[in-house]
């Protein structure tokens, strides 16, 4: 979902640049569902139900609807030759770009060509032929605030339009107020427990660097709320749970909140599988007073830069262990950050440059 999201945002930002009508392939299919602990998350969740699109999530920009093709693979608009859409030949209509995002950056304006190189970090210049449409072909991963250079406020108000359906934001905003003031926590384990960086010790360090920790209630959201890693926060047995009581601070799972307090909302939302379980966790993470993520998930990148956009954010996550950087006028030179020894600034984590500029 949140990988999609972004796909999205970089495919209308290039339609919006280069006043493309033409389709821009996305390559955001709907999700497979995870193959773990879904019915352990919340009993809500239909695992039996379609799996939605980003399309049935969001609310667009008036342009995306009025001057573009909004395509997913394999759905080829009409002013297709059919009989070489099965084929790779497709350079009278189509540029290809693979990895676009890590290789490319996209100047919304022209301006000072002193920081291109800075902001560029070894990338080229995106330059497209505006008669062709484009395909990303694979991977279309990165944030906004990377890929879009000399943004100007109007492309930023632009990109401000790209909405999560109001559907979710409400039942969101309502589960917010019912919990009041809180800290929040998005912990991936699953498959980040192997992948990447997610360990106890990275945890419990983590927690404790949180503001008013002592006293501010703390929500948990996480995609396995029976890991052994939780016992402590779920129950009051150590460390984690004898320090909540001994301070009256609440430890909550966001997951359990919904299940037992908002079920019938749940269940009115236009869909009620693990995708939307998972979109309405992250509307409510959006408003936390400070937040903790997980590096490496993107789920936890637009939880940041939603706080970023209300305000100063820490940016905070598990297990900073970032390498040297030799510094420079944005946030990625400062960082190096480590993935199976490949830096992918592109969508590790959200940047402080996400912060729009909207014009009212």
């Amino acid at each position: 979902m949140a990988n999609h999201m972004m796909s999205l945002e970089i495919g209308l930002g290039l339609q919006y640049v280069y006043g493309y009508r033409q389709a821009i392939f996305y390559h955001c299919t709907p999700s497979n569902p995870h193959p773990w602990n879904q019915a352990h998350i919340s009993p809500l969740i239909d695992n039996n139900a379609e799996v939605p699109s980003i399309l049935d999530l969001v609310e667009l920009p008036s342009f995306a609807y009025e001057n573009t093709y909004l395509t997913l693979p394999g759905v080829f608009p009409a002013h297709y030759d059919l009989d070489i859409v099965d084929t790779w030949k497709f350079t009278r209509y189509i540029q290809m770009y693979r990895q676009a995002p890590l290789n490319y950056y996209v100047d919304v304006a022209e301006g000072n060509e002193s920081d291109a190189a800075d902001f560029a970090d070894g990338r080229a210049k995106l330059v497209v032929d505006p008669t062709k449409d484009i395909d990303f072909k694979s991977s279309n991963l990165s944030y906004y605030s990377r890929t879009f250079r000399n943004r100007t406020p109007e492309f930023d108000t632009m990109m401000s339009q790209i909405r999560w359906r109001r559907e979710y934001v409400e039942l969101a905003d309502r589960i917010a107020a019912y919990i009041g003031p809180f800290n929040g926590v998005h912990l991936r384990l699953t498959d980040h427990t192997h992948n990447y960086l997610t360990t106890s010790t990275a945890y419990i360090n983590g927690l404790v660097s949180l503001d008013d920790y002592s006293k501010r209630t703390l929500v948990m959201c996480t995609d396995e709320p029976q890991n052994e890693m939780l016992r402590s926060f779920r129950s009051y047995d150590n460390l984690l749970g004898e320090e909540a009581r001994a301070t009256g601070r609440k430890n909550l799972l966001l997951a359990d909140i919904i299940t037992k307090e908002f079920a019938n909302d749940y269940k009115s939302l236009p869909s009620q599988e693990a995708t939307a379980f998972g979109l309405v966790c992250m509307l409510v993470m959006f408003h936390s007073l400070d937040f903790i993520g997980t590096p490496g998930s993107t789920y936890t990148g637009l939880i940041h830069r939603a706080i970023n956009q209300r305000g100063p954010c820490g940016f905070k996550l598990f297990a900073q262990d970032f390498a040297p950087a030799p510094g420079g006028p944005y946030s990625w030179q400062n960082h190096r950050l480590p993935h199976k020894g490949v830096e992918v600034n592109a969508w590790w984590r959200e940047w402080p440059e996400s912060r729009l500029q909207i014009v009212v």
